[in-house]
């Protein structure tokens, strides 16, 4: 009685577990609408001047690629300093580099297969040979 209620059980929990799975026949792929902008209204072409040092208006180039290095875009060098420093001392960044080292290094050594070996052998042994007629007879 207990056997046959686990194979029950078990049996409903597969059955449940697979019919998950199916989609049928008639299944399509939603489509993705990616929104155009972020924000609820669209941004101005130019910002508000201020009455400040460096405060003139500037220009926003949407959909202008931010390259890799933004903050040399601020051309201050206390922010390239502490952005050059944090790189340097990141050690997530440093393991992968080791990490790439160590793939590299193992990638060169898997290329040795591939070169001719020699290999050779020496050996010393002692022992008591005789030859006849070198050694007199007692």
């Amino acid at each position: 009685m207990l056997w046959s209620c686990r194979v029950l059980t078990c049996g409903a929990i597969v059955t449940l577990s697979m019919s998950g799975c199916a989609v049928g026949p008639n299944y399509k792929v939603p489509t993705r609408s990616l929104p155009n902008r972020y924000t609820e209204s669209t941004l101005p072409e130019r910002t508000v001047s201020a009455p400040v040092a460096h405060g003139a208006s500037q220009h926003l180039n949407i959909g202008q690629d931010i390259p890799g290095d933004w903050w040399a875009l601020y051309r201050s060098e206390p922010l390239t300093r502490l952005v050059a420093l944090a790189i340097r001392n990141n050690p997530n960044l440093e393991s992968a580099r080791q990490a790439l080292r160590n793939a590299q290094e193992l990638t060169l050594a898997q290329y040795s297969g591939l070169l001719p070996a020699v290999g050779g052998t020496f050996g010393r042994t002692r022992g008591n040979w005789t030859c006849p007629g070198l050694v007199p007879d007692l």
